[in-house]
């Protein structure tokens, strides 16, 4: 029965607009990421390593290269 109301599949003519794009690189987006590090950890931080954020960066790279 067509005509029959509250029956809306697919309307035709939809088109996606993302077919067939390639995807984007994600090589430069730049992200934000927020750790905790316990008390501890962050004395060990200041004692150990002198900078600090060039330290952390290399072990989220090297977590995320694991995988």
């Amino acid at each position: 029965m067509s005509g029959v109301k509250g029956k809306s599949g697919r309307k035709p003519g939809f088109k996606n607009p993302n077919a067939g794009r390639p995807e984007k690189s994600k090589e430069n987006k730049k992200v934000t990421l927020s750790i905790r590090i316990s008390p501890e950890n962050l004395k060990w931080l200041n004692e150990n390593i002198k900078n600090k954020s060039e330290y952390i960066d290399n072990l989220l790279i090297n977590e995320r290269n694991k995988k």
